[in-house]
């Protein structure tokens, strides 16, 4: 993120001393090249932003399923069933995150109610 900040400090600088350097001049012929350099300031700044934002995203996208509950879901269990344990009132996907790092089997038909967040 040092580089963007750096890039964008090179833009601003161009974006400025064209902007002022433009700004003295007493024809409108001189002010061509100076609106030039703002305009690449500009364009500079655009990338940079531009990079540094399609980046950023790629790295929250790559990140994501590490920070969701359902990624640490254990691995489907009981053949895809639903699944049940000792003690519990319902049943459950094998991923549901209410069942998961708890020792539960394949669910047995014991009267027991759906999940209300997996509904199987």
């Amino acid at each position: 993120m040092s580089r963007v900040g750096a890039t964008q400090t090179v833009a601003l600088g161009a974006i400025l001393a064209g902007w002022f350097v433009a700004a003295g001049q007493h024809s409108s012929s001189d002010v061509w090249p100076w609106l030039a350099l703002c305009l690449a300031g500009l364009g500079l700044s655009l990338m940079t932003n531009a990079m540094a934002l399609f980046t950023l995203r790629r790295r929250i996208i790559r990140r994501f399923p590490a920070l969701t509950l359902t990624s640490a879901a254990a691995p489907d269990r009981a053949g895809g069933e639903p699944v049940s344990g000792d003690g519990m009132t319902l049943f459950h996907r094998p991923d549901c995150i209410l069942v998961t790092g708890k020792n539960v089997e394949a669910h047995r038909g014991d009267g027991r109610q759906p999940c209300g967040m997996c509904r199987p």
